[in-house]
């Protein structure tokens, strides 16, 4: 269990893959270019966060979970999305103080759903 209540399971991010698939349908022939930005974009946040973390960055922190914020609504990773809105407000508060656990969780979570998305990414290619 995270230190939000949530519990992880590393073999499910927590991606909503029905919405996420019609989603990926609706873009049409435009699914492979979108899930390519979709994955170099999850890249550069995990980046960010990742030296924002580092560095005690704040404005790193809030920049990254804003984009974060926004991309893991749009795919349905709602326990991602839930830990980059507080990540982002509490970036803009100067007296919070991150915890290690708090970056390790966030960052594996990403790095879980960017595996999968990853395997998607190659099932999908597959199957033309």
């Amino acid at each position: 269990m995270t230190a939000d209540g949530m519990q992880f399971n590393p073999a499910n991010p927590a991606l909503d893959e029905p919405a996420f698939r019609r989603l990926l349908t609706l873009a049409g022939p435009e699914a492979p270019e979108l899930m390519r930005r979709l994955r170099a974009d999850l890249r550069d946040v995990a980046e960010g966060l990742t030296a924002g973390f580092a560095n005690a960055d704040r404005l790193a922190l809030r920049k990254h979970s804003h984009v974060l914020l926004a991309i893991a609504g749009t795919i349905g990773a709602q326990p991602i999305h839930r830990l980059a809105l507080d990540l982002n407000l509490r970036s803009k508060d100067d007296t919070c103080v991150f915890a290690a656990s708090d970056a390790a969780d966030l960052l594996h979570r990403l790095t879980v759903l960017q595996d999968r998305l990853r395997e998607m990414s190659a099932e999908r290619d597959a199957e033309r």
